[in-house]
């Protein structure tokens, strides 16, 4: 990334909420060439089969299969995010439709090997992609059901500092 350039990520889903955040983003920034817009979509947790092996005492078993598992977690992966491909594809369409250059816009996709956690995963994809804006969407409730949910926002903004971020409703 130049210096000059500004770098926003912004989580995606399938959700109504990501729509609203990835069209809040393409208004706010519109046909600038001096931001770049990473898009970045949370795959399904990898199952435990593909975590880890029994073990071998042997050190050279114990290499062999240390090496499928990871070949395994590779191929698992690889088509988790061919599958949930079209997801990026969607929400790059909705930022193109509204203007924002397609030279400005990346896309990848991040497994999670424990359960999906949007704060750690989207704060570690921003480092990595060097933005400074974090964007995530988030669906309201009434008032009694939101006294017992847990958004995971929340813990986003508690942990993002260095970070802006925007948090679309």
């Amino acid at each position: 990334m130049s210096r000059h350039e500004h770098g926003i990520l912004v989580a995606v889903d399938e959700s109504g909420a990501s729509d609203r955040a990835l069209r809040y983003v393409a208004n706010m920034v519109g046909e600038r060439s001096d931001v770049r817009i990473h898009l970045l979509h949370l795959l399904r947790p990898v199952p435990p089969a593909y975590r880890e092996h029994g073990g071998s005492e042997d050190p050279d078993e114990e290499r062999r299969l240390c090496e499928e598992l990871r070949v395994q977690q590779e191929n698992w992966i690889e088509k988790q995010a061919t599958k949930e491909g079209p997801i990026l594809a969607r929400a790059r369409s909705i930022l193109v439709e509204a203007g924002v250059p397609e030279t400005g816009i990346e896309i990848s996709s991040s497994p999670s090997f424990g359960t999906i956690d949007v704060g750690p995963d989207c704060l570690t994809a921003a480092r990595d992609g060097e933005c400074e804006t974090i964007v995530v969407g988030r669906t309201s409730l009434p008032w009694f059901r939101e006294l017992f949910r847990h958004h995971h926002c929340h813990d986003l903004v508690k942990r993002a500092r260095g970070f802006t971020v925007w948090v679309v409703e």
